[in-house]
Order: structure tokens, then sequence, then C-alpha cells
């Protein structure tokens, strides 16, 4: 049977171990945890507020004409491209979307509809 000396020792050992090793690992998780969520809000932020570039309507119709001419489908790809989701103005694993001319202009930054 232990005596009360005993029994004090180690309900104090016990508690300096929660107090000094436990509580403040918790803390460590949680602030880290909290950390990694201000990182993705972050991100999110970064990704929504990208805006569209813009372009005149008579570029737009240049476009067009040159998709046509080219005989490219309506992203202004070769014609047999096929795209996962179906179309390549939705990124399935961010869930952003891109306007269509932002796209065209992406892919063909030398714009080959002005030559």
């Amino acid at each position: 049977m232990r005596s009360w000396i005993e029994y004090k020792i180690s309900t104090l050992v016990a508690f300096s171990i929660i107090f000094l090793i436990i509580i403040p690992a918790g803390f460590l998780i949680f602030k880290s945890w909290g950390n990694t969520m201000n990182a993705i809000e972050a991100e999110t932020q970064i990704t929504t507020s990208v805006g569209t570039k813009k372009i005149t309507e008579t570029e737009e119709e240049q476009i067009q004409k040159w998709i046509a001419a080219e005989n490219l489908n309506q992203y202004g790809d070769p014609e047999e491209t096929i795209y996962a989701g179906g179309t390549p103005l939705f990124n399935e694993l961010t869930g952003e979307q891109i306007d269509l001319y932002d796209y065209i202009l992406e892919r063909h930054p030398d714009r080959p509809w002005k030559k």
C-alpha cells in the first residue's frame, strides 16, 4: 500500500506531465492546423481574384474567323482534342471556371488570328 507522500508525489508527477508536455503539444497542433487553414483560405482568395483578360469585340470576331479558317474546335484547339470533363474551361481539381477568351489567349499568346 502506498504512503500518503508517495501518492502526492505520483499525483504531482502526473499533473506535471499533463501541464508541461501534453497541453503545450496540443496548442502546437491546433496552431499548425490554424496556419494550414489560413494558407488554404489565402490560396483560394488568390485564385478567385484573377480577372479575365480584356479583348475587344473586333478581336473576338477575329478569333472566331480564325477558328473557322483553321478548322479548330470552339476552344481554338485541334478538332479531335478531347477534354477531361468535356471542356477545358473548368478545372475539376480547383473548381475554377476559365473564360473562353482567357483560355484561347493562354494557349495562343502570339495571337495568330491577327496575322
